[in-house]
């Protein structure tokens, strides 16, 4: 169940994030975006928190080739439409931070073997 609400939690920010990349003026907010959710939901679930950055990252692509299709006007222009990809480059910095988080805020498991 917690697999379902982490990967419902991605979709919506990152349906969210390509939202608002489509009206904003910097790249930054929307990278800032993408690195703290991707941290947060891989320090709080971190089983197959890979996919999940992948989503986050993968959103503003899927923003800029809804906006091209629709034929909406952006608010600045992207000599390649392929560097958007870089969005999952954030998005993966902040899963790999958040799983290491996580790693250490789990206790470490203890020695079963019964004491001589």
């Amino acid at each position: 169940m917690t697999s379902t609400v982490s990967f419902a939690l991605s979709v919506l920010v990152g349906a969210s994030v390509g939202a608002g990349e489509l009206r904003a003026e910097t790249l930054q907010t929307p990278a800032a975006v993408l690195f703290s959710a991707a941290f947060v939901l891989a320090a709080w679930h971190p089983e197959g928190a890979w996919r999940r950055g992948v989503v986050l990252g993968l959103s503003v692509p899927m923003a800029h080739g809804v906006a091209h299709v629709t034929g909406t006007t952006m608010p600045f222009m992207i000599a390649d439409p392929w560097l958007t990809v870089a969005a999952i480059v954030p998005a993966l910095m902040g899963t790999g931070i958040g799983m290491g988080v996580s790693r250490l805020r789990s206790p470490a498991p203890r020695d079963e073997r019964p004491p001589r």
